[in-house]
């Protein structure tokens, strides 16, 4: 049945968009926070960040919003292969004959032990 590997393909994108956005949303607040650590206060309007030089390490709203870009894309990626797999699950199971499946015959155990045994005299 084609429909089945449909449904599981649609059935397991949307629990992994689903993930991603319960994620995104859990860290809203977080990447809000960094957003207004890094503005200058409108109290001190001279007040800029320093120049970082190449020995320094990266500033933290820079290092957050990189782990978010690398999650999506990991979580990109992830939701893609899933669409890939469940097309060629649906093609192989559109492509496969169905002659080849046949009604396996009926056997009724109880006859053919009653048939095999003999009566007493």
């Amino acid at each position: 049945m084609p429909y089945r590997s449909i449904l599981i393909t649609l059935v397991t994108v949307t629990l992994a968009l689903l993930a991603a956005a319960m994620w995104m949303r859990s860290i809203a607040p977080m990447l809000g926070e960094v957003n207004a650590s890094t503005q200058p206060s409108a109290s001190h309007p001279g007040l800029s960040f320093p120049t970082t030089s190449s020995k320094e390490a990266e500033r933290p709203d820079r290092q957050f919003k990189a782990l978010i870009k690398a999650t999506m894309w990991a979580t990109f990626l992830i939701i893609c292969v899933l669409f890939v797999i469940g097309f060629f699950t649906t093609l192989r199971t559109w492509m496969r004959a169905p002659a080849k499946h046949k009604k396996t015959k009926y056997v009724d155990a109880w006859k053919l032990a009653g048939e095999r045994m003999k009566a007493e005299e």
